[in-house]
């Protein structure tokens, strides 16, 4: 839900973070923009909020030495992105 959402937020003192299904695989994303103005939705489940999967930009690195810094603020700057998700082949 999306009070405990906030809980989490709070406690792990970060800003967004990453929905997986019970398999761990990539579901989406809710980030400080998808929560400031919502008012009443405590009980609502995350997936009406977040950024679905289908809609994600992210960047698919099959190893650490094939994306750079450089190509990440690329893709920050041109889609206009708060976060990145950097996922493998398989995500």
């Amino acid at each position: 839900t999306i009070a405990r959402l906030h809980d989490k937020i709070r406690d792990l003192e970060v800003k967004s973070m990453l929905v997986t299904d019970g398999a761990g695989k990539l579901c989406g994303i809710i980030t400080n923009r998808d929560l400031r103005f919502l008012e009443g939705v405590a009980t609502r489940p995350v997936k009406e909020f977040m950024t679905p999967r289908s809609k994600l930009r992210v960047a698919t690195v099959a190893d650490s030495k094939g994306f750079t810094p450089q190509e990440a603020r690329r893709l920050l700057q041109e889609f206009r992105l708060e976060k990145l998700p950097l996922v493998d082949k398989d995500w």
